[in-house]
C-alpha cells in the first residue's frame, strides 16, 4: 500500500514539481502525517491537504532551458487541480483572485 509521502511526491511530480525530504517533512509535519502514514480514504484528505499547502510555493518556478532541453511547466493545469482540491475539500483557496468590490463614495461629491 502506498504511503503518504509516496502518493505527494507522485502527484506533484506528474506536474514536473519535487520535493526536497526537508520540505516533504515539514508538509507532512502540517498535516500529522509521517513516512509511515499508510494511505487510506482517510488519510488522503491528508495527502491532498498537504498538496494545497506546496502548490503556492512551487508556481513561481521558473521554467528551465539548458542547450536544447526545456522543462516547462503546466500551471494552469496546476492550478486548475489546486481550485478542485480546494473546492473539494473545503480548504483555503490561496491563489483565488479576490473579487472587486463597489465603494460608496457618493459622500465625496
Amino acid at each position: 500500500m502506498a504511503t503518504v509521502r509516496e502518493y505527494v511526491t507522485d502527484t506533484l511530480g506528474q506536474y514536473g514539481y519535487e520535493l526536497s525530504k526537508v520540505k516533504m517533512d515539514v508538509l507532512l509535519m502540517r498535516v500529522d502525517a509521517d513516512d509511515n502514514t499508510v494511505l487510506s480514504k482517510t488519510t488522503l484528505i491528508q495527502a491532498e491537504q498537504a498538496i494545497v499547502y506546496a502548490i503556492p510555493e512551487l508556481l513561481p518556478r521558473d521554467d528551465v532551458t539548458e542547450g536544447g532541453l526545456s522543462l516547462k511547466r503546466n500551471v494552469e493545469g496546476v492550478k486548475t487541480y489546486y481550485n478542485q482540491l480546494c473546492a473539494r475539500n473545503g480548504f483555503v483557496n490561496e491563489l483565488a483572485e479576490a473579487a472587486p468590490t463597489v465603494s460608496d463614495a457618493s459622500f465625496l461629491w
